[in-house]
C-alpha cells in the first residue's frame, strides 16, 4: 500500500498540478483502489497471494522450507492487515484526495493555518513511521538479510535490532512534538 501511496503521489506530482482529477485520472485512482480494498478483504485472495508467493521457498533447502512458509505466510498476513487498517481510516475518496488525483472539495487556507494536504501527508507518514507492525516487518526484513552473513548473523542481528529499535524511538519521539 505504502508504494500505491508513493506511486500515486509521484505520478500527481509528475505531471504538475495540471492533471485533470475530475477526470479520468480520478476515476482510475478510485477505482483501483476500491479493487484494494476489496481484495484485501477477500480470504479467497490473501490464500491465494499466499499459495503463489510461498512458490519461492521451492528454491530453499528443504530442512529451512517450512521456516520459509511461515515467514511468507506472517508477512502476507501482515501486509494484508496494514492495507486493510489503512483502507479503513482513509477510504479511496480520500487517499486520491491526498495524492492530488481527485480534487479537494473544501479550500486551503494560506492565512497562518496548516493547509490540507499537508496535515493529510503528516498523518500518513506518522500513521506508517511509528506502526509497531511496520516496524516489525522492518526487523523482520532485515534479520532475515542478516541470516546471509553466515558467521556474521548473530552480530548482524543484534545491531539490526538495536538500530530499528533506535531510529523507531527518534521517530516517535519526534512525532511527539507535532
Amino acid at each position: 500500500m505504502k508504494s500505491l501511496l508513493i506511486l500515486l503521489t509521484v505520478l500527481a506530482f509528475s505531471n504538475g498540478f495540471n492533471i485533470d482529477r475530475h477526470g479520468q485520472v480520478c476515476e482510475i485512482c478510485l477505482s483501483t483502489l476500491e479493487a484494494i480494498k476489496s481484495a484485501t478483504t477477500n480470504a479467497e485472495v490473501q490464500k491465494l497471494v499466499t499459495d503463489i508467493s510461498t512458490t519461492v521457498c521451492a528454491v530453499v533447502p528443504k530442512s529451512q522450507k517450512s521456516n520459509c512458509v511461515e515467514f511468507v505466510e506472517k508477512i502476507i498476513s501482515s501486509n494484508f492487515d496494514l492495507i486493510r487498517e489503512f483502507t479503513e481510516l482513509w477510504g479511496p475518496d480520500e487517499i486520491c484526495k491526498m495524492v492530488m488525483l481527485c480534487p479537494k472539495t473544501e479550500s486551503l487556507e494560506s492565512d497562518g493555518k496548516v493547509c490540507t494536504l499537508c496535515t493529510d501527508v503528516v498523518s500518513v507518514v506518522r500513521y506508517v513511521a511509528t506502526d509497531p507492525a511496520v516496524q516489525h516487518m522492518i526487523t523482520t526484513y532485515l534479520e532475515t538479510t542478516c541470516k546471509l552473513s553466515g558467521p556474521l548473523k548473530s552480530i548482524c542481528t543484534t545491531i539490526v535490532d538495536e538500530l530499528v529499535e533506535e531510529a523507531y524511538l527518534l521517530i516517535n519521539h519526534i512525532f511527539d512534538k507535532f
